[in-house]
């Protein structure tokens, strides 16, 4: 199977997972999409001006929205992989959510963060911060397609939703 096409069928499952997790955890009003290839709504793109001089079809997060509390926005960025997670994937998402000043950013594979990854990263947990004066942190999660959830005890550094 092509590297491409496995990582698109995650797409819808993993959207539906965080919309929901999303409105459970009292945010009704969020909005997430498919923007792998850098194909954004208008609505989006209007969100975004200024970004999207610097988001391209080869440069854009896989799934890209907001949840929306009154009047205030916050962006929601989310890297998807099939592959063990490494350090190019690692800032490869933070850079999303650097880019998009996202509230929430998010990677998450179908395989479990590696011993090795995991071990590096307790000593050094600032790697996952991003949004320098207002420091956010990094979610990485796995996602299991057969119970279309994430796995819970594999969030790193801990579960947004927690």
């Amino acid at each position: 199977m092509n590297k491409g096409f496995a990582e698109k069928v995650l797409y819808s499952p993993i959207k539906d997972y965080f919309l929901r997790k999303f409105r459970n955890a009292g945010f009704p009003k969020v909005h997430l999409e498919i923007t792998c290839g850098g194909s954004f709504s208008s609505n989006l793109r209007d969100m975004l001006r200024a970004e999207m001089a610097f988001l391209s079809r080869r440069f854009a997060p896989d799934l890209t929205g907001y949840i929306k509390d009154g009047e205030r926005i916050a962006l929601i960025s989310i890297e998807v992989k099939t592959k063990e997670v490494g350090f190019n994937e690692i800032f490869q998402a933070k850079g999303y959510g650097e880019l998009l000043r996202a509230k929430f950013a998010f990677l998450i594979s179908q395989k479990p963060l590696s011993p090795t990854v995991r071990q590096f990263l307790r000593g050094r947990e600032g790697l996952l911060y991003y949004c320098y004066p207002d420091v956010k942190v990094m979610y990485i999660g796995r996602f299991n397609l057969e119970t279309k959830s994430m796995v819970d005890e594999d969030w790193y550094p801990k579960s947004s939703f927690s």
